[in-house]
């Protein structure tokens, strides 16, 4: 059977059914189109506009011999795949380990060509802006799609951030911490979400800085005013005023990020800890970031200042930074060389309150009380061994 496929290789070309593989001089037919063809298999010549394919037709496929059309897609796309590997790698700068993250996130689209002319753009586009290359490495490892996005869509959200006043390192630190900002929608989330919380925090400049120090309020539900209404009125429910409440948003702006579930969650927490509404406004007015530990370690930290250490709850709200510290690390250790020192002069009275010695900065108690070598062995004794008695060595 001769075949003149003259006609036919236009319409199999602009046919959304139409796959051809032509790497390495071949053409692969869909069976769909080639199975009608019930005459014997005979060969013929193909022309295009690129080669010369010689194909072999019949009533079950069209392929040459040489190659399947699943090795050939196989072989397209690990070539594919190595272009990727090298362009971020050469040209973006990530490391080894970072890759496979990158490829499990990154969605590439079909043309290579297109994607790394648009990678290359964002690319030059934070240079520009002064990202260091290892801010750009971190950037791209947090976010690999942002590598996909168009500059120009890039560029309004980037001076929306500017016109708060987030500039150089400020910006640069915003986005290396969280980059996924500029994947949201400029009119739909960024714009109203920032005009409301501007209105909450009193002004851009006191948004401003609460973006430095959480920059995830930016990602926040999208039901931003229903989201920020309802902790506002949680807290209110405990007797917390709104200036009250400002304030503690500037402190701790991350308690935004919280949902409605866990805030009330840790709000019950703390009533079960023993501290009555009053003692818990206080506490929050002084340490808000506590609504940010977990359940487990508030309680556990609770019941050591509580039954081991002597501290009536009262007591505790007046020092709630004791709730952030590990017991492990430190106020376990620190209590027992405390009781050991107690013991060792009797005689007179220690110039420090216990209360004073978990406060201390690490230098501060250094220099004051691991002055020597037998208090400074024995207080890393404790570190390593908590469970080893206060009255010990």
């Amino acid at each position: 059977m001769t075949c003149d496929f003259g006609s036919m290789i236009f319409s199999l070309e602009s046919s959304s059914h139409f796959r051809a593989c032509k790497h390495g001089g071949t053409l692969v037919l869909p069976k769909c189109i080639v199975s009608p063809l019930r005459s014997r298999p005979s060969a013929c010549l193909i022309s295009s506009k690129h080669s010369l394919f010689s194909v072999s037709i019949s009533s079950h496929h069209a392929t040459l011999p040489a190659q399947s059309y699943p090795q050939q897609e196989e072989k397209s796309r690990q070539l594919f795949n190595d272009d990727i590997t090298e362009f971020l790698l050469k040209e973006c700068g990530v490391s080894d380990r970072q890759l496979p993250t990158i490829n499990r996130k990154i969605k590439v689209p079909l043309s290579l060509r297109k994607f790394l002319h648009t990678a290359r753009q964002v690319l030059q586009f934070f240079r520009d802006l002064g990202f260091t290359p290892h801010q750009v490495r971190t950037v791209i490892g947090k976010y690999p799609n942002l590598l996909t996005l168009k500059v120009d869509g890039l560029k309004p959200k980037i001076d929306l951030l500017t016109t708060l006043g987030l500039t150089g390192e400020d910006l640069a630190m915003v986005i290396t911490r969280m980059p996924r900002i500029l994947g949201s929608s400029l009119e739909e989330n960024l714009n109203p979400k920032i005009r409301l919380l501007a209105n909450l925090f009193g002004s851009e400049a006191h948004l401003s800085q609460a973006i430095k120090r959480a920059p995830d309020i930016l990602l926040i539900d999208s039901n931003v005013t229903g989201n920020v209404a309802m902790k506002v009125k949680q807290m209110k429910s405990i007797g917390l005023l709104e200036d009250e409440i400002k304030d503690m948003l500037k402190k701790a702006p991350r308690l935004l990020c919280l949902t409605t579930e866990t805030l009330d969650k840790k709000l019950n927490n703390m009533t079960n800890l023993g501290l009555s509404d009053e003692q818990i406004k206080q506490v929050l007015k002084k340490f808000p970031w506590i609504l940010t530990l977990s359940v487990d370690k508030l309680q556990k930290d609770m019941d050591f200042l509580t039954h081991t250490a002597g501290f009536a709850p009262n007591k505790v709200c007046i020092y709630p930074l004791f709730l952030a510290f590990s017991v492990e690390k430190r106020l376990k250790p620190r209590f027992m060389l405390y009781k050991y020192l107690t013991v060792e002069q009797s005689s007179k009275r220690l110039p420090i309150s216990l209360a004073t010695m978990l406060s201390l900065g690490d230098e501060e108690f250094s220099r004051r009380f691991l002055n020597n070598l037998q208090t400074l062995e024995l207080y890393e004794s404790y570190i390593s061994e908590p469970s080893k008695t206060a009255l010990s060595g």
